[in-house]
């Protein structure tokens, strides 16, 4: 049903549709983490724009944290008190929603590849081919602003690594 769905809408359309995973997916909102580096390829696109970095931090939070506030406001949490630092060293790839990969869409000079970025993002933990995707929640940008793309539904009810919903504060 679903393959006849699909030939349905490639023959409608003239071309074949893209498949799409969702974004919501499994994460661990309980453990949001920091990461820091220098993008080395850029795809801001539909249905997610994709950032990969170099990561380059020394594995400890930054000692001013008010261009993450932001976030706090979004997700209605003290997402800061919470946050750990990520991985270090090496190179991951970053998953935009569809709100910021339309920001940077229309203003394509705000990122550019060689850019020094930060990030909070949420691991995915569903035990699926997306397995830990890491879904960005806040950019800080080179030019120090920030891109919020997370919300209070990430803060009203969390799920810890060990599969249990946990209230947050």
């Amino acid at each position: 049903m679903v393959a006849a769905g699909g030939a349905a809408l490639m023959l409608a359309h003239g071309r074949p549709a893209l498949a799409h995973h969702g974004y919501l997916g499994k994460h661990d909102f309980a453990r949001p983490w920091y990461l820091a580096g220098r993008v080395t390829h850029a795809y801001i696109g539909e249905p997610h724009g994709r950032l990969t970095l170099t990561l380059n931090h020394d594995g400890r939070l930054p000692r001013a944290l008010d261009s993450m506030r932001a976030i706090e406001d979004a997700e209605r949490r003290p997402t800061l008190s919470i946050l750990t630092p990520g991985p270090q060293r090496g190179v991951v790839t970053l998953v935009l929603d569809s709100r910021t990969s339309r920001t940077l869409m229309d203003q394509p000079d705000r990122l550019r590849e060689g850019d020094q970025i930060e990030a909070i993002v949420y691991r995915r933990t569903s035990g699926d081919e997306y397995q830990n995707e890491l879904r960005t929640a806040l950019l800080v940008l080179a030019d120090g602003r920030a891109l919020v793309s997370s919300s209070a539904s990430v803060g009203t009810s969390v799920t810890s690594s060990a599969g249990e919903s946990v209230r947050a504060r």
